[in-house]
């Protein structure tokens, strides 16, 4: 046989077997199955070294299955590999951005999303996956509402209203007057948050301006909004029960449904309340 002949011949063996790796990657991944195509991706990388022009794409691929099982840091360390191959590697530097966006890394996101729009200026989807960025490093340069009560982004109504009782509660200065003047400070300081956290949280206009990144002094000062003006944590808290039984939910004063301050909660009746 010609040696040359040969060789081609298992050149093209290998490279038949390292399609075979990266299709079954590519299939597993489509069908959902990504510790699959973790795997094959896997065994496609370390295949053969002369087959590196292709490790960027093998490891954004890997990176994007990982990214699908919410393994954030893995899926960033993949593009990693990626760009250190080739740093314009597009969709490395979008997947890594996307990771860092899970991760509350806002700022490193911003910056590969600018890379990314300076590889493809023109890209519509690049522009506005950086301005979405953008809105969610301003968003967590403020004081983080939901954090306050102790709840996610995604909680409910219920949860939101569960969540606020629980710690207007435990910060209540009624609770704490026994403590030191710095104790007292606190708790009230932490009161009047906890207050005016669940004011904007329970308003679905206010969340939802809070939500798209409006900040907290417009939301509550401006477009001619009442703000904080006349409401007092105490009433919120007073409104929402008090130390007993809890009130409706879906705002304060004003608001859809829920509560008036200066009166009664809604609904209410002499006889459902036995007087």
């Amino acid at each position: 046989l010609d040696p040359d002949h040969s060789v081609a011949r298992q050149l093209r063996a290998k490279i038949k077997e390292f399609e075979a790796l990266k299709a079954g990657g590519n299939n597993a991944f489509t069908s959902g199955n990504y510790d699959e195509a973790i795997r094959l991706y896997t065994d496609a990388i370390a295949f053969d070294p002369n087959l590196a022009d292709l490790l960027p794409t093998l490891y954004t691929n890997r990176a994007t299955a990982k990214y699908k099982k919410r393994d954030y840091q893995a899926s960033i360390d993949d593009c990693n590999l990626a760009l250190k191959i080739n740093k314009r590697h597009l969709k490395a530097v979008l997947r890594r951005a996307a990771a860092k966006l899970e991760l509350e890394m806002y700022a490193q996101a911003v910056a590969d999303y600018e890379e990314a729009q300076e590889i493809e200026p023109n890209d519509r989807s690049i522009a506005q996956s950086l301005r979405r960025a953008k809105i969610e490093l301003k968003k967590s340069q403020r004081k983080d509402l939901y954090k306050l009560i102790g709840v996610t982004k995604h909680a409910t109504e219920p949860e939101i209203k569960k969540a606020y009782r629980k710690m207007a509660l435990q910060w209540h200065p009624d609770r704490h007057s026994s403590g030191t003047e710095e104790e007292r400070q606190q708790a009230e300081k932490k009161f009047k948050e906890i207050g005016e956290a669940f004011e904007i949280l329970s308003d679905p206009s206010k969340k939802q301006k809070y939500d798209d990144g409006m900040d907290i002094e417009d939301i509550n000062g401006g477009g001619g909004g009442r703000g904080h003006q006349g409401i007092d944590p105490m009433d919120i808290f007073s409104q929402m029960g008090g130390f007993g039984g809890m009130g409706g939910f879906g705002g304060m004063g004003g608001m859809a449904g829920g509560f008036e301050f200066g009166g009664k909660p809604q609904g209410y009746s002499r006889r459902s309340h036995g007087r």
